[in-house]
């Protein structure tokens, strides 16, 4: 029954070791783990900015292009308006009938 008791305390001494190193293991995991995913959360974060930034470049590309086509277009406008009011009068539209100043002067079209 004596020789039992070093059997009994090195047994226990091994469990309790394993015990110890599967802790140890799983923690080891664990933070690997979180390191891990850390690692994959500040990748996202600089994708977030970078396309963050390109968005904002390519907002501010739009509205440049806005602009400048608002701008082409009143320029545009503005000719055409000047061109019409200069442009001296043929014909007037009465009653979906086109008479012309010939016309107007008793002459059919």
């Amino acid at each position: 029954m004596w020789a039992f008791i070093p059997f009994a305390a090195a047994t226990a001494a091994l469990i309790v070791m394993s015990f110890l190193l599967v802790n140890e293991t799983a923690a080891w995991l664990d933070r690997r783990s979180y390191q891990r995913s850390q690692r994959i959360e500040r990748g996202l974060a600089r994708t977030h900015a970078r396309l963050a930034r390109l968005s904002q470049i390519q907002a501010s590309l739009l509205d440049a292009h806005a602009h400048e086509a608002a701008v082409a277009l009143i320029l545009a406008s503005y000719q055409a308006s000047k061109e019409a009011s200069e442009a001296p009068v043929t014909s007037i539209v009465v009653n979906n009938t086109t008479t012309s100043s010939d016309s107007a002067k008793g002459q059919p079209t």
